[in-house]
């Protein structure tokens, strides 16, 4: 569904539905790259899996910003 959409990049701040990103989750913020994420208390569980949220986040930041996908 989300291969089908044209998107374009747009200023706005996204958060995920629980601890770790889905699969949607994840096809759907490559497509938009949002500015930013944020954290809800149903995102925390520990800071071990916090920790690897946000890694996960900024390497797939990191990766659109240089064209890789």
């Amino acid at each position: 569904m989300i291969s089908r959409m044209t998107i374009t990049r747009k200023a706005m701040i996204l958060g995920c539905g629980g601890t770790r990103l889905s699969a949607v989750e994840k096809d759907f913020f490559r497509a938009v790259q949002p500015w930013g994420f944020i954290l809800f208390r149903r995102n925390i569980e520990s800071l071990t899996q916090v920790k690897a949220l946000t890694d996960e986040n900024a390497r797939r930041r990191r990766m659109a910003c240089s064209g890789f996908h």
